[in-house]
């Protein structure tokens, strides 16, 4: 199972697609949070969930459906943030 640390810059403020369709998620940890900074995050063609403002982790299990697992990430900056950015470990399945 790769694993695979990705950076999102908050910026401008814009949402960030940090899995893409297609590719198969196991798993999605926020490791750095810098204090007071929140996010949401969107599953595929799922609403965004915001509020998140420290280390989140997301697992799917092996039973979870496929659709639901390769439908891409994106992270959502509730706002922008100058030189502020939020560090992601993403587990990919084979």
């Amino acid at each position: 199972m790769p694993i695979e640390p990705r950076r999102v810059d908050f910026s401008t403020g814009q949402p960030v697609e940090i899995v893409r369709k297609g590719q198969r998620i196991n798993g999605l940890m926020a490791q750095r949070v810098p204090r007071g900074l929140t996010f949401g995050v969107k599953f595929g063609n799922n609403p965004v969930i915001l509020g998140y403002s420290g280390k989140g982790t997301w697992t799917f299990g092996p039973d979870t459906a496929l659709a639901d697992v390769t439908e891409g990430v994106e992270i959502h900056p509730t706002a922008p943030a100058p030189g502020q950015s939020v560090d992601f470990t993403v587990s990919y399945g084979v």
